[in-house]
């Protein structure tokens, strides 16, 4: 069990362990953020998830997460833009790019955008295509993207305190990392999900 999770310790907003044999335990760790998904949690996401396809030592991978809350969802950086990569900058840097760059509309941010939602959806994808039994432990609060992640899993399993939040639709925006295809899947009920 020491060399199989020696493999998984690359992971910066994971922590990985072993509790048994062939379960793989994977808890979602920024506390301090309340969980909010950071790109570099997408990152670690995606490629524990990859891994884990591979690894024929692990048969079922318990998804939970540190602290008071499961996810609080997307991390909105000071930007607004999640699918940005971070800046190296300092902030008088930024302030100076920011007012020498065209102010793009609307529809030209999200085209821009495509590539970033993309490679998240690929993210959450990776639990269903790991070929492993995926069950995700929520307790507390399960926010917009992190709703969507626990829908790709093979089976939910709530605290009494859990409760789930999709505010995209508050903002008219599309759940686009495949929750509209999951969701009522999960829910079991095409009306339920529609109300």
């Amino acid at each position: 069990m020491v060399e199989t999770l020696a493999r998984y310790a690359e992971f910066e907003t994971l922590v990985v362990s072993m509790p048994s044999p062939r379960l793989l335990h994977v808890e979602l760790a920024r506390e301090g953020k309340r969980n909010a998904i950071s790109p570099q949690m997408w990152t670690d996401i995606g490629g524990l998830f990859d891994q884990a396809a591979l690894d024929d030592t692990v048969n079922c991978i318990l998804l939970s997460a540190r602290g008071p809350t499961f996810s609080a969802g997307i991390e909105i950086p000071e930007g607004g833009n999640p699918f940005a990569p971070p800046s190296t900058s300092t902030k008088d840097e930024q302030n100076q790019q920011q007012q020498q760059r065209p102010k793009l509309d609307a529809a030209r941010v999200g085209v821009l955008s495509r590539a970033g939602a993309h490679r998240w959806a690929a993210a959450w994808s990776s639990l269903e295509k790991c070929g492993k039994v995926v069950i995700a432990c929520i307790h507390g609060g399960c926010w917009g993207a992190a709703v969507e992640l626990v829908a790709a899993a093979d089976i939910r399993w709530c605290t009494a305190d859990a409760y789930f939040v999709l505010k995209e639709i508050d903002f008219a925006l599309v759940a686009d990392l495949g929750g509209l295809q999951r969701i009522p899947k999960a829910v079991g009920s095409q009306s339920l999900v529609r109300e």
